[in-house]
C-alpha cells in the first residue's frame, strides 16, 4: 500500500462506494491492489451478493493529481499478477472541480490541516 492516493482498497477490501468527493494533490483518487475473488464494478447489477464485491459509483467525483506532474490521476488499478484487480465495468467517475474552499494547497500531516 502506498502513501499517494485518497483512498486504497486493498486485500479483498469490498462494499458501495456512493457519494464520494475525493479531490487534492495527494496522487491517484482511488487505489485498488492485493484484490481477492471479489467482483469490482461500477455496475451495480452486475455487482453480486454482498459482501463479495466492491461497488465503485460513477457518479463519484475524483479530481486528483499526481503532486510533482500536475497530471490527472484517478485511479491506480494494480492490473498484473498476483494483484491482478479486473474490474468488470470501470472503475469510472466525474472529474469535475468541486469548487471546495479553505482546503490548504498541500499537507502531510493532520497537524497542518488548520493552517
Amino acid at each position: 500500500m502506498t502513501q499517494s492516493t485518497n483512498l486504497t482498497s486493498v486485500q479483498g477490501g469490498g462494499g458501495e462506494f456512493y457519494n464520494m468527493i475525493l479531490t487534492g494533490k495527494a496522487g491517484a483518487g482511488l487505489e485498488n491492489n492485493q484484490c481477492g475473488a471479489e467482483t469490482r464494478t461500477s455496475d451495480i447489477s452486475v455487482a453480486g451478493t454482498a459482501p463479495d464485491y466492491l461497488y465503485w459509483d460513477s457518479n463519484n467525483i475524483v479530481n486528483t493529481v499526481l503532486a510533482g506532474a500536475g497530471t490527472l490521476s484517478q485511479f491506480k488499478i494494480a492490473s498484473s499478477a498476483p494483484d491482478n484487480c479486473v474490474w468488470t465495468s470501470g472503475p469510472t467517475s466525474r472529474n469535475v472541480d468541486p469548487n471546495l474552499i479553505l482546503l490548504p494547497n498541500s499537507w502531510s500531516t493532520s497537524a497542518n490541516l488548520n493552517q
